[in-house]
């Protein structure tokens, strides 16, 4: 009989942003596992603020239930009560139950597709914990891959309720030493696991990818952004490298999101009037990032020090490195377990030197930072994964 896993996951399956609970959704399908991805919830918040990421839910939920060409289904569910960082929607009794009030009838959605009876439950976000009010997994996993509290406007009792699925949780894995530390005091199956990048990925040997048309129109150096625009980027320091380098190209490729998504935007709505060298290339596929990486000359990480950031483990470190890119980073304090293969700013200052810095290293660095990419696959994760569910828990 063919197992089945039920991935909790804060992004839609086929979100431009791909994250760690994707790659772990496909590498269990690659292994002959049925699976459903099922996404946070859409909710009436989320209808009236509509910022990029919120769009990508509704287009989501409008197409019901889908199938990706590897076989993975996945939804976007519609919550009638959400559980929400607002008056009665906060409470934590709603935090255990609020997938009962979905329509259509989630509990029927996850019975036509034979997902009630599971063999995982992998959360990846705790706030669709709820869905074991009538989902009944043989193990549940959950993976700690950012500090969820850090987040803007999460529900003033999010830290006792991560703390009940933690407890609830037949294994652990965290992406941050911090984390770990932390979950491993409430739950002893906890075990450290780092982000990583897809094998097929990494730049092999020589191979070379023609130059994005975007980039045929940008002067070289150009130091490079990838990811999510959103409330833990430093904008102030970023706008400094545009005033301080102006011989050098400012590309940034992502979804601008956030809590305080119209603030973000006008952000970057401000660099692309005020700075000519500045370039915004807007979301692209993952699977089209492989050309803007193999033709960038720096990768940067300009990330505020906060609750959230100072434990993230940036997935993005993994897809610079894999094509050699030199890597800037701020003083995040997960970030320093990579110290060998990156520079690390403190001030603006130093963030404007170490670009300047770094333009003229890719040729050096290059050979060993594909060699750190390599030892950081998300299919080593997988096996590891894997391995401490069999090992503790039996076939």
């Amino acid at each position: 009989m063919t197992k089945k896993v039920l991935s909790l996951d804060s992004l839609t399956f086929d979100s431009n942003i791909q994250v760690g609970s994707h790659k772990y959704a496909r590498l269990f399908r690659k292994n002959d596992y049925e699976v459903f991805s099922l996404s946070h919830l859409l909710n009436i918040n989320t209808l009236i603020r509509r910022n990029a990421e919120d769009r990508e839910f509704i287009r989501s939920y409008r197409k019901g239930v889908q199938r990706s060409n590897d076989g993975i289904y996945y939804y976007s569910p519609f919550c009638l009560l959400p559980y929400l960082n607002l008056p009665v929607l906060d409470s934590l009794k709603l935090a255990y139950n609020c997938l009962r009030f979905c329509y259509p009838s989630l509990r029927k959605i996850l019975k036509q597709k034979e997902f009630l009876d599971i063999d995982i439950l992998f959360v990846n976000d705790i706030r669709l914990f709820s869905v074991l009010a009538f989902v009944r997994p043989r193990i549940t996993v959950l993976r700690i891959s950012d500090r969820i509290e850090g987040f803007n406007n999460q529900p003033k009792n999010i830290l006792m309720f991560k703390e009940a699925v933690l407890k609830a949780s037949n294994f652990v894995f965290a992406s941050s030493k911090k984390l770990t530390e932390e979950a491993s005091k409430i739950n002893k199956n906890t075990f450290y696991l780092p982000n990583g990048v897809d094998e097929d990925f990494i730049m092999k040997g020589d191979h070379s990818f023609p130059e994005p048309e975007e980039y045929k129109k940008i002067k070289r150096p150009i130091v490079l952004y990838l990811g999510a625009i959103s409330d833990w980027f430093d904008y102030d320091l970023y706008e400094n490298g545009l005033e301080k380098l102006k011989d050098v190209s400012f590309v940034m490729i992502g979804v601008v999101g956030g809590v305080n998504f119209k603030e973000n935007l006008e952000n970057v709505r401000r660099y692309i009037s005020a700075y000519p060298n500045f370039y915004y290339l807007g979301p692209k596929r993952h699977s089209d990032l492989k050309k803007y990486l193999a033709h960038g000359d720096v990768g940067i990480i300009p990330f505020k020090i906060n609750e959230l950031t100072n434990d993230i483990n940036p997935i993005k470190l993994f897809e610079y490195f894999s094509y050699g890119l030199p890597t800037i980073t701020s003083n995040m304090q997960e970030i320093h377990n990579y110290e060998e293969y990156i520079s690390i700013y403190k001030n603006s200052e130093e963030y404007v030197a170490l670009i300047l810095d770094a333009v003229n290293k890719k040729a050096f660095t290059k050979t060993k930072l594909i060699k750190a990419a390599r030892e950081n696959t998300w299919e080593n994760r997988y096996e590891f994964i894997i391995s401490k569910i069999e090992n503790e828990s039996g076939p």
